[in-house]
């Protein structure tokens, strides 16, 4: 069975939370050694997590203002990329 960027995308915070079997997680890692898209993806939803983290633990309004614009950059980007396609090249399951 192939997985779609999709799929990938809709696994992103139980993979990162690490709530998947392991063979789950090896297929996304593999997937994100050959799509940049969802490499990207993972990065930008990382750099999301590590903003509210930091926000929640200082609540301050600048904190607030930063984690906003980072989420509104990374909302931004979310247009792109190949959402919903297979790679042709690579059977995940």
């Amino acid at each position: 069975m192939r997985r779609t960027c999709a799929e990938m995308t809709e696994m992103a915070t139980d993979h990162m939370e690490g709530r998947l079997p392991m063979a789950t997680n090896a297929l996304i890692q593999l997937h994100l050694m050959i799509c940049e898209h969802c490499a990207t993806y993972y990065k930008q939803l990382e750099q999301v997590r590590a903003a509210a983290a930091s926000a929640a633990a200082d609540p301050r309004p600048e904190n607030i203002d930063a984690l906003t614009s980072r989420f509104r950059e990374w909302h931004a980007k979310q247009g792109s990329g190949c959402e919903g396609a297979a790679h042709p090249d690579l059977d995940l399951g």
